[in-house]
């Protein structure tokens, strides 16, 4: 009786989840439409609720046309070699999830520095200061071009070594399970505490360790540090797994593996849960 009840419940979790899954709700998007070229970026014309550009200077502004199709993206620089902070984001108002998925279009028109992406809950998405290690779902940066992600105690190379190119365009996609149980989602299945990497449709890390397991997220940040510019477009947060993104139209050149050999490859397992304390501060 004890292992039948058992069946049953996992049996409603796993149609929960892929029921869960399947309705992946939008929770924020932001293309920019309806800015004109050089226009500044505020919390007033657009729906983003953190604009920062720090003691280091810089612009935050619309560019039209952008790079990603027709319409206005947006382009964050710095002007000077400090180790101020230039970026944008939402601060703690999306729904609270440990189940969280993240589309954007990005191109890094100077790899110098560091372009910081993170989503997660804390004082490190409402302030000014780098990111807090503890307080990510999952960060990741392009370090100078090097493409890499935070463990709970380190950067480690997303795919074991994917770097992002000067003035290329990249559709990103990240879909990440904070929760203690495996989640189908259309395209593959993430163990728990793991995450999903997609560039331009391509699969470049699978079941890659989240920052902080268990973490419910509520807010999201994308900046620079220490100079370098960046143009990000069409960002989408979902408090739910996505399907599988289609290969980008704008750039589909070789990186990564491509989904059908990555759909060989998949399998789904469960990694042991990452220890130690977390760590706090930039590189």
């Amino acid at each position: 009786m004890t292992n039948r009840f058992s069946s049953l419940v996992a049996a409603a979790v796993v149609a929960a989840l892929q029921s869960y899954a399947a309705q992946a709700t939008l929770v924020f998007s932001e293309d920019f439409t309806g800015l004109s070229n050089s226009t500044a970026l505020t919390t007033a014309n657009t729906d983003l609720t953190y604009i920062r550009i720090g003691s280091g200077g810089g612009v935050i502004n619309a560019v039209d046309p952008g790079s990603f199709g027709s319409g206005p993206s947006a382009i964050v620089t710095q002007s000077t070699s400090s180790g101020s902070l230039n970026g944008i984001g939402v601060a703690s108002t999306l729904p609270s999830s440990n189940i969280y998925s993240l589309t954007m279009d990005l191109r890094l028109t100077d790899l110098t520095g560091d372009v910081v992406i993170g989503v997660g809950s804390g004082s490190a998405f409402t302030g000014n200061s780098t990111f807090s290690t503890s307080q990510g779902l999952f960060w990741l940066q392009s370090d100078s071009g090097n493409f890499e992600r935070r463990t709970s105690s380190a950067w480690e190379d997303v795919g074991g070594g994917t770097s992002l190119t000067l003035n290329t365009n990249y559709s990103l996609a990240v879909i990440a399970n904070g929760s203690s149980v495996s989640l189908p989602y259309t395209g593959g299945t993430l163990a728990a505490n793991t995450m999903d990497i997609y560039l331009n449709g391509n699969l470049v890390d699978d079941d890659a360790p989240v920052t902080t397991n268990g973490l419910s997220a509520n807010a999201f940040r994308v900046y620079q540090i220490s100079l370098g510019n960046f143009e990000v477009d069409n960002i989408q947060l979902f408090n739910s797994a996505v399907a599988v993104p289609e290969p980008s139209t704008v750039a589909l050149g070789g990186i990564g593996l491509a989904i059908a050999a990555a759909a060989a490859r998949r399998r789904q397992r469960v990694r042991p849960s990452q220890a130690g304390d977390a760590a706090t501060g930039q590189n």
